[in-house]
């Protein structure tokens, strides 16, 4: 494949492995333009560029099938008769189309996803989520103890200031 791409620029049509070279026009075709290539000076033969036959089978023995395959069907239907405009060819008599498909590039891309959150990434955030609902509610009832305290001593403190008041100690006696 590598030998043909530097040769010719392209890569024969049975090469079915997927790359992003051009592929060569009809091999019949290819023959009439190596009779004279424009910018090639030394006189290059259709078997030194395109690979033979037993080549050809001995790579489709090694290369693995397809991932998958997609099948398509077709419904045609015959509209109106040409038999009548079909002078001497065959094919147009005998309804017989031939179509050629035929790609510049067997281009590969590949679609890798990655999930949003992996199970490591969302127990990190759940738990942190946690640490700060417990953390507030940690502050907030320490806030709420805090206050019950005051509430609670407040009134004790303040009767004990009154009594010191109140009841001073050297003056009866």
């Amino acid at each position: 494949m590598e030998s043909m791409v530097k040769k010719m620029g392209c890569v024969h049509q049975s090469v079915s492995y997927p790359t992003n070279y051009t592929i060569c026009e009809d091999p019949g075709m290819r023959r009439i333009f190596l009779k004279n290539p424009p910018n090639v000076k030394k006189k290059i033969k259709f078997n030194d560029v395109f690979p033979s036959e037993d080549i050809l089978e001995k790579c489709k023995r090694e290369c693995n099938e397809a991932c998958w395959e997609e099948s398509y069907s077709l419904r045609s239907e015959v509209k109106f008769d040409q038999a009548e405009k079909c002078s001497n060819d065959l094919n147009c008599e005998k309804k017989d189309m031939f179509l050629n498909f035929i790609f510049n590039r067997l281009e590969v891309e590949k679609f890798a996803h990655e999930p949003r959150y992996e199970s490591v990434e969302m127990f990190s955030y759940i738990g942190g989520y946690m640490g700060m609902w417990l953390g507030i509610s940690l502050v907030a009832l320490f806030d709420f103890l805090e206050i019950l305290f005051c509430l609670l001593f407040y009134p004790l403190r303040s009767k004990n200031k009154l009594k010191k008041i109140a009841i001073p100690r050297g003056r009866f006696a």
